[in-house]
């Protein structure tokens, strides 16, 4: 799934939680009770690492789908997005475009009402479960890639081409072992494409 250790995964992580903001988004404080405000799929903004994004006009580009971010939405999705993402570097490439401020740091959690603390507590909880979900993946190698999968994978992506040719160039152009033939080769494309999404994810 990913490339790396688990060594190198959580420094990526600690690296990511580091990175500067843009220059725009330090220029801007918003406080927590806004960011509450923007918490539906036409406005949405979460806040990773303390800095607030405004994502209304990326959740249908997100990669892993729109929902998780509806979910969030005026939320803090820290712990969620570290135990989800592994390519920081490109997240962190892309990420400063829907940087809109920094959560200030002078905001007051204690005129909360009981309701509020209560939703808090329970995202607390959901919090620790996806550290424990991030710690059991790291222990288990799911983030190590498995080079014989790709390897096999290329091979019988490779065969199914060649087999594509030899059929046509074995029995000829008759439409049997054109069909044939051409099942070949739209196996061997369907293969490739998904070679490419689990190189990607």
């Amino acid at each position: 799934m990913g490339k790396g250790s688990n060594g190198n995964l959580i420094s990526a992580v600690e690296k990511f939680r580091l990175q500067r903001p843009s220059d725009s988004a330090m220029k801007n404080l918003i406080s927590w009770e806004e960011v509450a405000k923007h918490n539906t799929k036409n406005d949405c903004w979460i806040v990773v690492n303390n800095i607030v994004y405004n994502m209304s006009n990326f959740r249908k580009k997100h990669p892993g789908g729109s929902k998780i971010l509806e979910f969030y939405a005026g939320q803090d999705a820290t712990e969620v997005f570290n135990a989800f993402h592994k390519d920081f570097d490109r997240v962190a490439k892309y990420s400063k475009t829907y940087q809109i401020g920094l959560i200030d740091p002078s905001g007051s959690l204690n005129d909360r009402s009981d309701q509020e603390k209560e939703k808090a507590q329970k995202e607390l909880e959901i919090r620790e479960d996806f550290r424990k979900i991030q710690q059991i993946a790291l222990e288990k190698g799911y983030f190590k890639p498995s080079y014989t999968f790709f390897f096999l994978h290329s091979i019988q992506i490779v065969f199914f081409y060649l087999m594509g040719f030899y059929i046509q160039i074995k029995y000829g152009g008759d439409w049997i072992p054109t069909l044939c033939a051409l099942a070949c080769s739209v196996m061997a494309q369907v293969l490739f494409f998904f070679y490419l999404y689990e190189e990607k994810n």
